[in-house]
């Protein structure tokens, strides 16, 4: 399509195409009209306009390899995102999947309606839906867009019909009531304020509560200030139901890996009592080569469960026949008295004593309050001001004022003695570098907070643990958002399971779980109940272990496909009301 092509519009055409001799090109243009004004021809005229190698005054060439590509709208940098079906046969409902029909279809008239679309589908849409752009879309649009471009000057992300992506995308500061208004807060019944300001998120959850009567209102807040009980700040005052802590949680989630010598990935339910511990097989470890069956001749009086084995990128639901392999990642399940077993499973590990701390932020400086009495500990901060202010704070830590990849000063400090060296700045890539650079210079271990899951892919394997916060973070929202009485919510560190405590309510009756035995429950192959915790008595599942009222269920979800499954298998019936 060309700009010529498209009957009248000069006043928008010359805008587009000044904007490009300019070099005043925007992120994002939104193109808007009614049905057959050509929004979508003019969307895909100026796409082929910022690509085209020798355009005109007015119009793209035509000629150049990148116009001949856009002739078939198959050009590298251009991403098509339209509205989908989920349909039988296509496994994933994304535009990649449907993009030759599409291609088709915009190509015979770009003036095309979006039911002339849907009809393309034909009898696959029994159901009579108009299609949505659904969020699966998003995950497989950021992975395209972590890569360069292949050849042309812009990459490009057309995106067709954007109303009918399954999230509603509001431009406005969240804590303005006219925001909300158009959000329609008054029919929500929860609002997340996740925003980088703490007093945004605080201002958002009031004006939720006190002018739409939002019923829930989640807060995420950062400041140590806002969270310390001395301090006498209390949520109810900002009408806040409840507060997800992301320092507090990392912190929380690098001091467990601490005290299991050898994990890569620790948590806890019901207050401890339930302990789950992550390991990856060495090959001189005891389980190396071996049956799990051998495991219990191994240590007799230690009751522990194998929830999973995590091999060639997925997870195994293990028996007592199945053989550990070197590199293979074992979870473990066991209570807190049996967690002893760490150090016989990983006899290399020894219990650290010299910790050192990469950054005294608030992450930091958190970190280094915990662990101070356990661990002989040093702390660098590059900053002079927050270094001397993180020195004052803390009782017996060493705090060194400088640059945490400075090579001299890690050899100074011993940097070979260290078994641990955490890097917790907010800056990913000095995070990588200095963490990489101590594991090169002989520290034992190396743990790293990395945000981007681009990044955690590519220095999995040079960083012995990578912290991801998202991961961390995100049970706490899970377990206020899910159905059901959710407990707790953990992240694999595989990221494509769960583990969940969920409370049992209902009566036999009322209730598809109270009075059966777990074997009675024929749950689908990917799920799994670890334990089960009654009063404060820790039952290990078993096949005859019979669920009652007021149980809190641990279970592994080891495909999030069948999250929905677990969900209404713990609803109760209407009796129960």
């Amino acid at each position: 399509m060309f700009f010529k092509e498209i009957p009248g519009n000069n006043k928008i055409k010359k805008q587009l195409i000044g904007g490009v001799k300019n070099n005043r090109v925007s992120h994002a243009q939104l193109f808007s009209g009614n049905s057959g004004s050509g929004k979508l021809a003019l969307a895909f005229a100026y796409a082929r306009y910022l690509n085209c190698v020798n355009k005109s005054e007015e119009d793209s060439c035509g000629n150049c390899p990148s116009c001949l590509k856009y002739n078939t709208l198959t050009h590298p940098d251009l991403h098509l995102v339209f509205t989908v079906l989920k349909i039988r046969g296509v496994k994933t409902a994304i535009s990649d999947n449907f993009v030759n029909g599409w291609r088709s279809f915009i190509l015979k008239n770009v003036y095309g309606s979006l039911n002339d679309w849907i009809d393309t589908c034909g009898a696959e849409n029994k159901s009579g839906e108009s299609g949505s752009i659904y969020k699966d879309e998003a995950i497989s649009l950021h992975k395209k867009l972590s890569f360069k471009n292949f050849e042309g000057v812009y990459r490009v992300v057309l995106i067709w019909m954007p109303e009918k992506m399954d999230i509603k995308t509001i431009h406005g500061l969240a804590s303005y009531p006219s925001v909300q208004k158009i959000a329609d807060a008054e029919n929500c019944d929860m609002v997340i304020a996740v925003t980088g300001s703490d007093e945004v998120n605080m201002a958002a959850c009031h004006v939720a509560k006190s002018i739409y009567n939002v019923p829930k209102r989640i807060a995420r807040l950062r400041a140590n200030e806002y969270l310390r009980d001395e301090d006498g700040f209390d949520k109810t005052h900002f009408s806040i139901s409840e507060v997800i802590t992301p320092n507090i949680l990392i912190t929380d989630y690098v001091k467990n890996i601490l005290e299991h010598p050898g994990a890569f990935q620790t948590f806890q339910f019901s207050s401890g009592l339930v302990q789950v511990v992550a390991v990856t097989v060495l090959p001189e470890g005891p389980l190396s080569g071996k049956k799990l069956s051998e495991f219990r001749k191994h240590m007799p009086n230690v009751d522990v469960k194998v929830i999973s084995i995590y091999r060639d990128k997925k997870h195994n639901i293990p028996n007592g026949d199945t053989v550990v392999l070197p590199g293979d990642d074992v979870y473990f399940l066991a209570t807190e008295e049996n967690m002893r077993f760490m150090s016989e499973l990983r006899k290399t590990t020894e219990k650290p004593h010299n910790v050192m701390i990469a950054g005294g932020g608030r992450v930091g400086s958190a970190l280094a309050k915990k662990l101070e009495s356990i661990y002989n500990l040093k702390l660098i901060e590059k900053d002079k001001h927050v270094a001397k202010q993180v020195a004052q704070e803390l009782l017996s830590t060493v705090v060194l004022n400088n640059d945490i990849a400075d090579e001299s000063l890690l050899n100074n400090e011993n940097i070979s003695d260290v078994d641990y060296f955490c890097a917790v700045t907010n800056n990913d890539q000095m995070n990588i570098l200095s963490a990489k650079l101590a594991k090169d210079m002989g520290a034992k271990r190396t743990i790293a907070i990395v945000n981007k899951s681009s990044y955690r892919n590519l220095v999995s394997k040079e960083i012995d643990i990578v912290v991801s916060p998202e991961d961390v973070t995100i049970g706490s929202l899970l377990a206020s958002v899910r159905t059901s009485d959710i407990v707790n919510v953990h992240q694999l560190a595989t990221g494509d399971a769960e583990a969940m405590e969920i409370i049992v309510h209902g009566d036999a009756k009322t209730s598809k779980l109270v009075g059966k035995k777990i074997s009675e429950l024929n749950l689908p192959i990917d799920i799994v109940i670890g334990a089960i915790v009654r009063k404060e008595a820790v039952m290990l599942a078993n096949d005859d272990l019979i669920i009652e009222t007021d149980d809190h269920v641990i279970i592994f979800v080891l495909d999030k496909k069948d999250i929905s499954k677990v969900e209404k298998m713990f609803q109760v019936s209407v009796g129960f009301f």
